[in-house]
């Protein structure tokens, strides 16, 4: 089975090589928490286009979450202002960018781009109640590398990469920034740990990615260890169940 190794994922996956055919076999479910962040994406980027006057895509329902897309929408136009003077060369939403070149057949869906000649501006909107942060977030560094690929098709050389979390349930609004030497970097370091779970190879890892991967309840590796910090069991005695 082809590994799911999803973007959105790459903290479990980067963590636990295994982890992307585990979430592969897990069935995709839908809940009310899913299809209102589904919502909540689809009504901010409604608005999101009308205030940068993008052609628009007509929703067919009313627009969701009046109050979380008016904060997400200010905190991309001050990025836009602060970083861009107002004057980005092209704005980009709920994109679908190219991701192959760093995970083999894979694209993201990145909310929001802006750029110009030395600036990229990526806003990823999170509509959950876990805090999420923009530094050293996998999810973003992968949107970030695929955004400069395509920014340099366009024949633009940028210079850095500002990264940013809007998540207004939370007044979460989180920044960091990358140059392209550390960007590409990044992607360096983490090259062999991509090919390793590309190729479902490694060994089942524990830790506190495994909360996010939908595999979890079916892994027996993630089952022993709960198993065992329920009965004082050690580390040492969960690597032997588990190669054994």
């Amino acid at each position: 089975m082809e590994p799911k190794l999803n973007p959105s994922l790459a903290k479990v996956w980067l963590s636990c090589p295994k982890a992307g055919v585990m979430c592969a076999k897990a069935p995709d479910i839908e809940t009310p928490f899913t299809l209102k962040g589904e919502a909540l994406h689809l009504s901010a980027a409604y608005d999101l286009r009308d205030a940068f006057d993008i052609p628009q895509i007509p929703l067919g329902y009313p627009p969701e979450g009046k109050w979380e897309r008016e904060l997400y929408i200010n905190f991309c136009k001050t990025l836009v202002h602060d970083i861009l003077d107002d004057k980005p060369t092209e704005i980009l939403v709920e994109e679908k960018i190219d991701l192959s070149q760093f995970i083999p057949n894979r694209n993201g869906i990145v909310d929001f781009v802006a750029y110009d000649d030395n600036n990229i501006i990526i806003v990823d909107y999170k509509t959950g109640f876990r805090r999420v942060y923009a530094s050293n977030n996998p999810q973003l560094i992968f949107y970030a590398l695929g955004i400069t690929n395509y920014v340099r098709k366009k024949g633009k050389d940028p210079v850095r990469v500002y990264i940013a979390i809007a998540q207004p349930s939370q007044d979460n609004f989180d920044v960091t920034v990358m140059d392209m030497a550390d960007l590409f970097g990044w992607y360096k370091n983490n090259k062999h740990r991509i090919a390793v779970a590309t190729a479902n190879q490694g060994e089942y890892t524990i830790g506190d990615h495994c909360s996010f991967c939908m595999g979890r309840a079916t892994c027996r590796a993630y089952l022993l260890s709960r198993l065992l910090k329920s009965i004082g069991g050690t580390q040492d005695e969960l690597d032997t169940e588990i190669t054994e």
